[in-house]
């Protein structure tokens, strides 16, 4: 059969999964919640047994790595259909027959991958179905039901909801740095500085997440692309050197950094100062104090214990690890809506809503006082700091002039380079010096 321009398997397999991985993990939840309706009371067991005998029941029906197989071999022999590249193809008719004899086999566990609305989505310009962007499609699909039912678990009332606490003990089931080979004695605080990712990004409130939002996770699937490269000792070794968060490298680096900086004698905080004397940056002092007062002293100041989020004993001024960790985070990620928030925030000193050329200005002169004294070349060209202020409103190009909001950041694709501008020389030098906007982000500050 000749398919002019119908897609490649592996082009459909992974664009048009993703663009239904949000309605898989709605109906994920949706048939959970069904299931609750009417379950407390019954028996005299509690919401929370009932879900976890629920749980039980549908982990027993997983398909295995057998039973998955047999699926993928299924689409194989029902993909009637070829293109002049060898490309097998399944028409909706073959569709049907495969899930006739899925449901033969495993009753109603796969027919979501098998409805009209799937196959539209699959299917390339020929109007059939590559197999392999099907069998993809299975795999994946499977993969999500396993790790719903992995992250539910950790779903102490079956709400949908996983607290932070939980997704630590998610990664502690994991044993993801034990299996990197890192010190025993650091396993508990590298799983707590690693979550600190997921909730930097999904954390609605009281350190919660919704299920449904950690399995179309990015973050997520950085995880789970970490813990599948665990099982080979090629794919190991490239994890080293991915630079993945969930590297016991990287990880690692936060702990060091965040020690080596507090000192012997910090007490395990950071100063102000302390951020400002770390060596392979140059941030502004203005950037660094607002940093403190956004995300450190303004919501932190005089805390004292434990803090559900693992600061032990705040004292006003200073950050603790976890703090740390998530201004590691949001400067990794800077290109993200979750970290451009968080920036603006430090940025928009007199909660305008918005940047003006005065507030670009001010952030901006600090950095230029730092550039006319390191001896840089063209130190003290006439105009820099303007020319800089228009540069940035020229990159960003808010929807109204003379005024960028968070959305203008996020939606210009220069949130790495401004943010980077506006906080630390070394940046800038970078900047200035030519460094494309691929080769800024997640280097630099803690050299992540």
């Amino acid at each position: 059969m000749g398919q002019e321009g119908a897609p490649t398997t592996s082009e459909a397999g992974h664009s048009d999964f993703f663009s239904e991985q949000n309605s898989l993990a709605e109906g994920l939840a949706y048939n959970i919640l069904k299931q609750r309706e009417g379950q407390s009371g019954t028996d005299g067991k509690s919401r929370a047994e009932l879900f976890a005998l629920k749980l039980e029941r549908e982990r027993s029906s997983m398909l295995s790595a057998e039973d998955i197989k047999q699926a993928c071999d299924i689409v194989q022999e029902e993909a009637t259909l070829a293109d002049e590249n060898g490309v097998e193809y399944i028409d909706y008719e073959g569709l049907t027959r495969v899930q006739d004899r899925c449901h033969d086999l495993w009753g109603s566990e796969l027919d979501r991958c098998f409805r009209a609305s799937t196959f539209l989505k699959l299917r390339g310009l020929g109007g059939s179905v590559p197999a392999g962007s099907l069998t993809e499609y299975i795999k994946r699909y499977v993969d999500m039901r396993k790790l719903h039912l992995d992250l539910s678990t950790y779903d102490r009332e079956g709400c949908g909801i996983v607290a932070l606490k939980g997704l630590e003990e998610y990664l502690g089931h994991c044993q993801l740095f034990e299996r990197q080979g890192m010190d025993k004695k650091r396993i508990q605080q590298a799983n707590q500085v690693a979550v600190q990712k997921f909730a930097f990004h999904h954390v609605l409130r009281n350190e919660q997440m919704r299920v449904v939002d950690l399995l179309t996770s990015t973050v997520m699937e950085e995880l789970q692309e970490v813990r599948r490269a665990m099982e080979s000792a090629t794919d190991r070794r490239r994890v080293a050197d991915s630079g993945s968060w969930f590297s016991r490298q990287v990880i690692e680096t936060v702990l060091d950094s965040f020690f080596d900086l507090s000192g012997p004698t910090g007490g395990d905080r950071v100063t102000l100062q302390m951020l400002l004397e770390f060596e392979g940056t140059k941030f502004s002092e203005l950037f660094v104090r607002r940093l403190f007062e956004e995300h450190v002293s303004s919501s932190r100041a005089g805390e004292e214990g434990v803090s559900s989020s693992g600061d032990k004993g705040r004292t006003e001024g200073t950050m603790g690890l976890m703090d740390f960790t998530r201004f590691v985070v949001a400067w990794r990620d800077r290109s993200s809506k979750a970290a451009v928030r968080y920036f603006f925030s430090i940025f928009d000193a007199q909660n305008h809503g918005y940047l003006d050329y005065v507030d670009v200005r001010t952030f901006f002169k600090e950095i230029h006082e730092l550039w006319k004294g390191s001896g840089q070349d063209s130190q003290d060209e006439p105009g820099m700091c303007e020319n800089v202020v228009n540069e940035i409103f020229a990159m960003v190009n808010p929807a109204s002039p003379g005024r960028i909001t968070k959305d203008d950041l996020f939606k210009c694709g220069k949130a790495v380079t401004v943010i980077g501008i506006l906080s630390d020389m070394w940046e800038f030098y970078r900047h200035e010096h030519g460094e494309g906007e691929a080769g800024l982000e997640g280097e630099g500050f803690v050299e992540l």
